[in-house]
């Protein structure tokens, strides 16, 4: 028997009845084939659970399953069950959420009530039934979005589909567009929960523009013609006939509800409450920021009857025994925000029209927002909502399970010099959370966000520096880590928050772009520079002061691709949009990696070389490497085996095996490669060790052939000059722009490749690279603290991600693999340098592949797309 301790931490002031958890748990190899074979127990004995497999081992056992189950929590007290594999199943069916689906109707019964769907009418419901009473009337629920010229839209569901039929909770996808003019471009996706035993649904809402930027000169700023303007979204239920009922609001914290007369009620929060919440950071497509106050405001018809800065809150009609409640998760986070109740019933404004400017949705742009509608609940019944339980499970637990690469069951003294290094982020005045406040890095498109404080050393403007960290390492990855190792829910908050950001936001969600455009992930803010209007797209028009603009301009790129930090958020939350986010990005590399499929692009591809054959055909050595030696090699392996662990598509492990044979050969010229020059050279180390990675998902497969081999091969040469070469950053700074903390830190990737090489060599090979690795290790421990900088957060996301091999390998350090260099020879490639034989084979082969590969209709799709019109 194998128990797997789980504990759930309830902050919130009130004890939560029968709370509805979900979390995942991971589980070793070979452990768990079947579910029903998975049982929950508390203090109390056996209780119901809901087991959902998210991963497979190769031998199809489970790697990550999904529990969902439901407990009374006590009051700021921790709740303690375990999991437990049984012999057998029951054989006793659990009997919970019935789910009746028909031509042109679904309905879900939680036994205490039945939600009704009609694919023919408008989101949401048609209505809603309780026990004994009808709780919403069939026709009183809706949604509407108002246009930029007052004009009124509700959409129809196109699709409607069970995404999960569980016994203790469901999820139902709706589908479907708001016919604005244009396109059709403007579409909503609604992930519907319901929970057995409960009248409460979850409404996950996202609305995206699936339209296409049109990025005139390279430049992504608001006020794109490519962007959708509205000046309201509001979701709508009149579940009273007549007059409306006591009308109570929590609107923070433990306050507690206040009781108002007369039915109408208007919350509205304008902006952050934060100390700087009138910052740069909300500049509209004007360049103004367009906020009008402090905080929030509650409204009885035009008196102001209550004011305060943050409101999370509860609105609830009815009796205090029962009645509706609703809030919305992360209320004035991700302001504009409203709750309002009055004679159209009660509105959840997830764009209210009180702001003093309309909306702007740009290009391949989603935003989600979680709404919580209880329809015959107490007040307090939501109250989790703003304070959502955790659930920890030991760090133990992860290692023995080896779900979570080269982590060790505890901290070693290595691990806690390291973890006094990384406490400033969520301890002290140096946090993440505090360093929101700076740039009051809230509102709906910039919550989850991390400020990027590192690119505002020596700004000395009025204002703070805006800039923004997303996408230039995989912070959502060293958040998941931290918390694991850790158990404080602090790392927790932070890791939900950006993945949710990330897989809104930053990936560019539309096919009607360029082909390496289409959804990719936007880089970070440019470097030292305001954001100014280009958001999260990186590149401003602001910027061309400092650019001239001929040589300026681009989208999203492969050197900034992330999919561990999302692969590990599904595994533990079960988050939908966090699986979709990894395949939507695994896709975009696909296509990214794969030669043109168009007659017109390979043209354009060959002038891209143009430069390259112009210095071979003159004589000079030029590298005709297929894949860059750097992280725009490296980040795409990662995320292909990050894809392939999810799906087991052995697509995404073929072309991780392509990108590496490509870039790298067991025989490679290194000294050509110019390695050395830091500035250019320094992301060799990324590739370096995402083919350790490679080599460790080859491993957990069993399988060591040719490829396998290739790549330990490439590996170890690599792994020699690095021992005969390489030298903390630092020691040459006269080489470097700007020799900051940022350099050591990135010295630690080097100790987590000579750490990959040891792992594949024996003898003096061996003992030569985990003497390095250590150096490198103790290195940037000693260097870092000699830094006041070394809170900023790019050291801190280095450090998150690249500090674990040290702490795995001193209680594994003679744990052999299989090694396979004597067993394949690998000819040296005849084209390691371009030729003129080579460039001419390589044009004709490229206009071969997509003469086959392509139509005229995707001719004039690319033409379109790079077709000036502006």
């Amino acid at each position: 028997m194998v128990k797997v301790p789980l504990t759930i931490q309830n902050e919130a002031g009130v004890q939560l009845m029968d709370q509805a958890i979900t979390t995942g748990v991971p589980l070793p190899k070979g452990l768990v084939h079947d579910p029903d074979c998975l049982a929950l127990f508390d203090e109390h004995g056996n209780k119901e659970v809901q087991c959902i497999p998210l991963s497979r081992w190769p031998d199809n056992s489970f790697r990550w399953v999904l529990l969902d189950f439901q407990a009374t929590l006590p009051a700021r007290q921790n709740y303690s069950c375990f999991l437990d594999v049984v012999e057998s199943a029951s054989g006793e069916k659990m009997q919970g959420i019935v789910i009746d689906e028909q031509e042109s109707a679904l309905s879900v019964d939680t036994g205490s009530a039945t939600f009704v769907l009609d694919t023919e009418r408008t989101f949401p419901f048609t209505a809603v039934y309780g026990k004994k009473r009808q709780l919403l009337k069939e026709g009183a629920g809706s949604i509407q979005l108002r246009t930029e010229d007052n004009r009124i839209f509700s959409p129809g569901i196109e699709k409607l589909s069970v995404e999960l039929a569980g016994p203790l909770r469901s999820m139902i996808k709706a589908e479907g567009v708001f016919k604005v003019d244009g396109p059709g471009n403007l579409r909503y996706i609604a992930r519907m929960h319901f929970f057995k035993n409960k009248s409460l649904v979850r409404i996950d809402f996202t609305l995206w523009n699936k339209g296409a930027a049109r990025h005139a000169g390279g430049l992504w700023d608001l006020g794109d013609p490519g962007s959708i303007l509205f000046r309201e979204l509001v979701l709508r239920f009149r579940a009273f006939e007549n007059e409306v009922p006591a009308t109570r609001l929590r609107v923070e914290g433990e306050r507690g509800f206040v009781e108002y007369p007369g039915g109408e009620l208007l919350l509205y929060q304008d902006s952050s409450g934060g100390e700087n919440w009138k910052s740069s950071n909300h500049v509209n497509r004007n360049g103004e920021v367009p906020l009008r106050f402090r905080g929030y405001r509650v409204y009885q018809g035009e008196s102001v009857v209550s004011e305060g800065l943050r409101a999370s809150p509860i609105l609830h009609l009815g009796e205090t025994s029962e009645g509706v409640s609703a809030t919305i998760a992360h209320f004035w986070q991700n302001f504009p925000k409203a709750l309002a109740t009055g004679k159209e019933g009660l509105s959840l404004y997830l764009f209210p029209p009180q702001s003093a400017d309309l909306y702007e949705l740009q290009g391949g742009e989603r935003k989600t927002h979680s709404l919580y509608i209880d329809f015959n609940g107490s007040p307090e019944s939501l109250v989790f909502v703003h304070q959502p339980p955790r659930c920890i499970i030991s760090r133990e637990w992860y290692a023995l399970t080896e779900t979570v690469a080269y982590l060790s069951d505890k901290a070693t003294e290595g691990d806690r010099s390291y973890d006094k290094l990384l406490a400033s982020a969520v301890a002290g005045e140096q946090t993440f959370f505090a360093k929101r406040e700076i740039i009051d890095e809230y509102g709906w498109r910039n919550f989850g966000e991390v400020y990027a404080d590192h690119e505002a050393v020596g700004h000395d403007g009025p204002t703070p520096l805006v800039s923004h960290y997303n996408n230039q390492y995989d912070q959502v990855y060293g958040f998941f880590r931290e918390f694991i190792a850790s158990s404080d829910s602090a790392w927790f908050q932070l890791m939900d928050e950006l993945a949710h950001h990330v897989a809104d936001i930053d990936i560019y969600h539309t096919r009607q772009d360029r082909r390496e455009y289409n959804n990719g992930l936007h880089w970070h803010t440019n470097h030292y520079l305001d954001a100014a209007t280009c958001t999260h797209r990186s590149l401003s028009k602001a910027h061309l002061a400092r650019y001239d603009a001929r040589f300026y301009g681009g989208g999203p790129g492969l050197e900034h691709c992330y999919g561990t930090g999302l692969l590990y958020h599904y595994w533990l939350t079960g988050e939908e949009a966090s699986r979709e986010a990894l395949l939507t990005l695994a896709d975009w590399v696909m296509k990214s990696t794969s030669e043109p499929d168009t007659v017109l692009g390979a043209v354009y591809h060959i002038k891209s070389l143009l430069p390259q054959w112009k210095q071979a055909l003159a004589g000079q050595r030029v590298r005709a490497d297929r894949f860059p030696l750097t992280r725009g090699s490296g980040n795409p392996i990662s995320l292909l085996l990050d894809a392939y662990i999810l799906t087991s598509d052995r697509l995404y492990l073929d072309r991780a095996e392509e990108i590496i044979q490509g870039c790298i050969h067991p025989g490679d010229d290194i000294d050509s490669r110019d390695l050395l020059n830091a500035e250019t050279g320094w992301s060799y180390t990324v590739c370096l060790q995402a083919i350790g990675k490679y080599l460790d998902v080859k491993l957990g497969q069993g399988e060591q052939d040719y490829a396998y081999a290739y790549a330990q091969a490439s590996l170890l040469h690599y792994a020699e000059w690095m021992l005969e070469h390489e030298y903390p950053y630092l020691e040459k700074p006269e080489i470097l722009e700007y020799p900051n903390e940022t350099w050591p830190a990135q010295d630690l990737r080097k100790s987590c490749v000579f750490y990959f090489a040891a792992r594949h060599s024996r003898g003096e090979m061996r003992e030569r690279c985990l003497a390095k690795a250590e150096f490198f290790h103790n290195y940037v421990i000693g260097k870092l603290n000699e830094f006041d900088t070394r809170s900023l957060a790019r050291p801190i996301a280095l450090l998150m991600q690249n500090r674990w091999m040290h702490g795995w390998f001193g209680g594994n350090r003679d744990v052999d693999v299989p090694i396979c260099v004597t067993k394949h020879e690998y000819p040296r490639r005849k084209e390691e340098f371009w030729v003129a034989k080579a460039m001419v084979q390589k044009v004709v082969a490229g206009f071969v592949y997509a003469l086959k590969k392509t139509s005229f209709e995707q001719e004039r799709a690319w033409l379109r797309c790079r077709k000036k019109k502006y």
